[in-house]
């Protein structure tokens, strides 16, 4: 069984010397540390040995070592909110948005992002030899939905179904197991690193409603058999307790969204060892857009019934052990405040807890524990150097052209 790889990005080698290493796995922080990355991967951490420091080496006396920040939930290819509008855009114009962003996002201190729709493998390919800049990139594909649900983007009085794998939506409508086990492996021949099943109605989507339960159970069980037929995690976008209840019970790996999650289910997933994704930030950009440049009034109402409930949702999980992953699920412009997360999560959780969330639990979220999100022998050579400790304040985070010194890659320093 295969499982998701680390995807690929251009290699180097860097020792990081004198430097105070953020150990967020051990929840401390260790003073004068070595970190020793060799061909995109690190080889050791310890006590630096006190040599000489050379002119290959990263002198990094003051600063502190984080890992690289992973987002669980971005859509890297969404240059506008309204995502029907992005299903006619020209391929060509799309995939110039869609770098220009991973080189911000990188900027911002992310080296390994999960796309939640729409980024396909040209993408990932042009990052793996070095034709763009930015994160590593983790997709799905397209995001998987029932006819009606929150991947069918179509005005209710549109009834032809273009072809949507030729179009850079980030939904593809499939209905009925066979349809189901067909489109998971079509994406996974395609390079899919995770499955994603739309289970239950969404703000952007036109024709459903938010406690919509969307895909059959049947259906459920197809995508995430397939998955695991390929060691591939299964996200599902689902809002209410009761489309939560179902895709834990069935089987899927990450919950995202999950605004109107209760202490049930957040038992549940606790249980189940199901990693929630919440994507506060998405829901304050969007009240803001509202009117007749954003949301039109039916998608109003319904990110008004999720809004106000997304803190208590982190605080319940919190409550209950759930592991929290750290996602946003920004669109078009809103993106550039990627990192204001950070602020939003910090009030609801335990200062390591949202390091945590950003690093370690979101590569397990990924299937990549271990190899992503951690600063260890074996693990990726993904490194954030910071003016200043996040781990006594991870708002910080929120600004990091103040925080952030530079930016490590596989080795390579890549943003300053």
């Amino acid at each position: 069984m295969s499982g998701p790889a680390l995807p690929e990005v251009p290699r180097g080698s860097l020792r990081i010397r004198h430097v105070t290493l953020v150990d967020v796995a051990g929840r401390r922080t260790v003073r004068d540390v070595a970190v020793v990355v060799e061909d995109g991967t690190i080889r050791s951490v310890g006590p630096d040995d006190g040599s000489p420091v050379t002119d290959g080496d990263r002198d990094a006396t003051g600063l502190f070592a984080l890992p690289g920040l992973v987002d669980a939930h971005v859509h890297v290819t969404a240059s506008t909110a309204d995502e029907w509008a992005l299903t006619g855009m020209p391929m060509s114009y799309v995939a110039a948005g869609a770098f220009a962003e991973l080189r911000a996002t990188l900027s911002r201190g992310f080296t390994l992002v999960r796309d939640a729709g729409g980024a396909d493998e040209g993408l990932s390919r042009a990052l793996a030899h070095g034709l763009a800049v930015g994160p590593r990139l983790v997709r799905c594909g397209h995001a998987l939905s029932a006819t009606g649900g929150h991947g069918d983007l179509r005005p209710r009085g549109r009834h032809a179904l273009e072809d949507q794998r030729l179009a850079p939506g980030i939904g593809l409508v499939v209905d009925g197991v066979d349809a189901i086990r067909t489109a998971v492996r079509k994406e996974v021949r395609a390079g899919a690193g995770f499955v994603k099943l739309m289970l239950s109605g969404g703000v952007s989507s036109p024709t459903d409603a938010i406690d919509d339960l969307q895909l059959a159970d049947e259906e459920i069980a197809a995508a995430v058999d397939e998955a695991a037929r390929h060691g591939l995690p299964v996200a599902a976008h689902a809002y209410t307790a009761a489309s939560i209840e179902r895709a834990v019970r069935l089987g899927v790996s990450t919950i995202e969204h999950g605004n109107l999650l209760d202490d049930a289910t957040a038992r549940q997933m606790a249980e189940a060892g199901t990693v929630y994704v919440p994507t506060l930030s998405t829901y304050e950009v969007l009240a803001e857009q509202a009117g007749p440049d954003g949301l039109g009034p039916a998608s109003v109402a319904k990110l008004a019934e999720v809004r106000t409930r997304g803190a208590e949702a982190v605080r319940t999980a919190a409550r209950h052990g759930v592991a929290i992953a750290f996602g946003t699920d920004l669109l078009g412009s809103a993106r550039d405040r990627q990192n204001g997360e950070f602020a939003l999560r910090a009030p609801l959780q335990p200062a390591w807890d949202v390091l945590a969330s950003a690093t370690v639990v979101a590569a397990r979220a990924l299937g990549l524990a271990g190899r992503a999100g951690e600063l260890a022998p074996g693990a990726a050579g993904d490194v954030l150097l910071c003016r200043r400790d996040p781990s006594t304040d991870p708002a910080a985070l929120a600004d990091p052209s103040d925080l952030i010194e530079a930016v490590v890659l596989a080795g390579r320093e890549v943003a300053r």
